[in-house]
């Protein structure tokens, strides 16, 4: 094996967003055969080469945390122990034209991670964290919606493609002209959230790593719910002085279950309004198509998502 490719990771979480992925991204921190970038959502395989520039509110922020060239991400890397399983999770690949054919040029053995979760869902949680970070300026999800193409043609950034970034058969289609199915491991949202450590086990057989271990899955990472204070949500949850502060201070498994504790306290829960039932049966009609070419793609049954 090369230098370079010792840099690489051997795995990946490609998405869906909103699906689950932090909650997983910090499980598997906890296996010691699992070395995991301290970054999440590098987006590397979906920006090579390409000038970040995402104009939504408070995209520029995100612009900074992305990684557009090899030497910066290898970086990431760096301190990996080689037979490891090494990886990083980046929600946008999935969405991402790109991401598939340069994940095949640089690691065409790579193995990905994939957890679906009902689109007509994601569109509404998308909408609901960009209100929670305070950067959503449409009062209402409709309203959302019907902006969608505007920002996409201004170029903010994937989350806000409310819609768009739900059609997972196309997006998979990507994948599967370049790499065999069994390098694609594809879980929905619902089977995550209600056997954690089930689909933990499988997930752990897929890469090959030691699967009677049994990881702490009791702390639930990226939580729904609206800030009581948006100041101090965005101190706990975004890079600043304060936390580069701490860094040297505290161990860091500990300081991300600090960081995590007082995020969720600082959240206000069960306050969210439901998607009106007129909405939902029209996104349900939008992605019918799909849905059912995904369900013949994977052999999933996906019947519930259009009920």
């Amino acid at each position: 094996m090369s230098e370079q490719q010792k840099k690489m990771p051997n795995f990946l979480m490609i998405g869906a967003p909103k699906a689950g992925t932090t909650s997983l991204f910090q499980y598997l921190r906890l296996h010691p055969d699992v070395f995991l970038s301290d970054l999440k959502e590098p987006n590397f395989f979906a920006l090579e080469h390409k000038n970040i520039t995402y104009q939504g509110p408070g995209d520029k922020r995100g612009n900074r945390c992305r990684i557009s060239n090899i030497s910066d991400y290898e970086a990431l890397f760096s301190e990996a122990e080689a037979g490891k399983a090494i990886g990083e999770a980046s929600t946008f690949y999935l969405y991402s034209e790109d991401a598939a054919k340069n994940i095949f040029a640089h690691v065409p053995n790579m193995k990905m991670i994939a957890i679906l979760r009902n689109p007509v869902d994601l569109a509404y949680s998308a909408y609901l964290h960009m209100k929670r970070e305070g950067r959503e300026p449409c009062s209402s999800f409709e309203e959302a919606l019907a902006q969608e193409q505007t920002r996409i043609d201004q170029n903010w950034g994937p989350l806000w493609h409310l819609t768009r970034q739900g059609f997972y058969a196309q997006q998979l289609k990507r994948y599967y002209q370049y790499f065999p199915e069994e390098q694609i491991k594809i879980f929905l949202y619902e089977d995550w959230q209600k056997n954690q450590q089930g689909v933990l086990k499988d997930i752990m057989i897929f890469l090959g790593i030691d699967h009677t271990i049994n990881l702490d899955t009791s702390k639930r990472f990226n939580e729904s719910g609206v800030p009581k204070s948006l100041l101090i949500h965005q101190t706990l949850t975004k890079n600043n002085i304060i936390k580069r502060m701490l860094k040297p201070l505290l161990p860091k498994q500990l300081r991300r279950s600090m960081m995590a504790s007082l995020t969720k306290k600082n959240l206000k829960q069960n306050n969210t309004v439901a998607m009106s039932e007129t909405t939902r049966k029209m996104l349900q009609a939008r992605f019918k198509d799909d849905i059912q070419a995904l369900s013949v793609l994977t052999g999933k049954n996906l019947n519930h998502w259009l009920d």
